[in-house]
C-alpha cells in the first residue's frame, strides 16, 4: 500500500460543499431568529373604523411598536411571516385567548390613529 504524500492529497472539503454548508447555516440563523420572534408576539390592531379596531394581525416582536407596523420587517422574513400567518397564527385566534393580544379600548383608539398618520 503507497501512501500518497500530503502535498498531493485532495482536501475533501470543495468549494460546493463549503458554499453549502455555509448557506445552510445562514438560513437556519435566519429561520431561528424568526422563530424566537413569533414566539415572542402578539396580535396587534391591522384595521380601524370610528368604533374601534375591526380586527387584528400576528405580530412577532418588533414588528410593531406602538402600534405603528414596521413593513421593513415584513419585507424581510415575508415568506416566514406568510407561512406563519397561514398556518400557526391564522387572524381568526385573534378572539381566542390562545395567543396575546394588544387589545385597544374604543376610547384609546386615538393612540392608534395617530401612530398610523
Amino acid at each position: 500500500m503507497s501512501q500518497v504524500p500530503k502535498s498531493e492529497r485532495k482536501s475533501r472539503l470543495t468549494p460546493v460543499i463549503g458554499a453549502t454548508i455555509v448557506g445552510l447555516l445562514l438560513l437556519g440563523v435566519y429561520v431561528g431568529a424568526y422563530v424566537v420572534r413569533s414566539r415572542e408576539g402578539r396580535f396587534e390592531p391591522e384595521a380601524i373604523g370610528l368604533s374601534g379596531v375591526k380586527w387584528y394581525r400576528w405580530a412577532p416582536a418588533g414588528f410593531v411598536t406602538n402600534f405603528k407596523w414596521d413593513h421593513s420587517q415584513i419585507k424581510f422574513y415575508y415568506p416566514l411571516y406568510l407561512i406563519d400567518i397561514r398556518i400557526w397564527h391564522n387572524p381568526e385566534d385573534a378572539g381566542s385567548s390562545k395567543y396575546p393580544i394588544n387589545e385597544v379600548k374604543a376610547e384609546d383608539i386615538d393612540k392608534v390613529y395617530r401612530a398610523w398618520k
